[in-house]
């Protein structure tokens, strides 16, 4: 007799059902199974590798669509899966996609039985809450035509991804260090030199800023600093006062002839 069958729908919340509970499954969601097979291997004595599976999707006693297939080690058995973003394994298959793919909009009931060596194992229910477009089931159905290549895309999708937060992360991580002020050289035809000292270590830099270019000034927070500058022609001791400035000048701009 088969035990009840549960559900794991991929989605951020509420996605868990138990063994026995409906399952409510909407257009692109992806779904593994909840079994109890690692309790009949026990009970068994058998091997992974000695069991073949096979999953139907069943509505009013017919078979919609089924897939057989085998594991050499226990892993996920997937119902509906991503191929370009999961680890692959021998429950792969579109044959299931592709019905919802193809279902009307609607409510539509299915039973979904998982069986070992030919024996029903588990069963269970399942509804598709289909729009009548499952756009997101066909994309993935499309993926299933190149494997590799999705995969492919996906790892430089994730790794755009990946790049772009390590880069709003180290933004945001500098903006809590530093503050930045601009000065703009106004002459057009001699470079300025900006001469920043830090008045906690009396240290300076010295910037120089061309015709008709700002200079961007990255200075830490919690620092004050002077600002003076001086002509191409003349020397640091002739420097200009500019500012005496902290962190409450952040993004301050200044000009300079």
């Amino acid at each position: 007799m088969a035990t009840p069958l549960g559900f794991s729908v991929w989605r951020d919340d509420d996605g868990f059902y138990p063994p026995g509970q409906t399952a409510e499954l909407y257009d692109g969601e992806l779904v593994s199974l909840v079994h109890k097979v690692k309790n009949y291997l026990a009970d068994s004595g058998k091997d992974i590798s000695e069991i073949d599976f096979k999953t139907t999707l069943e509505q009013n006693g017919n078979i919609v669509a089924e897939h057989s297939f085998n594991f050499d080690k226990m892993s996920s058995i997937w119902f509906v899966v991503d191929p370009s973003d999961s680890d692959e394994n021998g429950s792969f298959t579109p044959v299931f996609i592709n019905a919802f793919a193809n279902c009307g909009a609607g409510d539509h009931n299915y039973a979904v039985k998982l069986y070992l060596n030919n024996e029903l194992h588990h069963e269970g229910q399942l509804v598709y809450k289909s729009d009548g477009q499952n756009t997101a089931y066909k994309a993935l159905l499309l993926k299933f035509g190149d494997v590799s290549g999705a995969r492919g895309q996906a790892t430089l999708e994730h790794q755009q991804e990946y790049a772009e937060q390590l880069e709003k992360e180290d933004a945001e991580q500098q903006a809590a260090r530093e503050f930045n002020v601009y000065i703009e050289n106004t002459d057009s035809g001699h470079t300025k030199y900006v001469v920043c000292t830090n008045q906690s270590s009396l240290s300076e830099d010295i910037h120089e800023v061309l015709p008709k270019q700002t200079l961007k000034l990255d200075l830490n927070r919690g620092t004050q600093y002077e600002l003076k500058y001086y002509d191409q022609d003349s020397s640091k001791e002739y420097a200009y006062f500019i500012e005496m400035l902290d962190e409450s000048f952040h993004d301050a701009k200044y000009k300079i002839n």
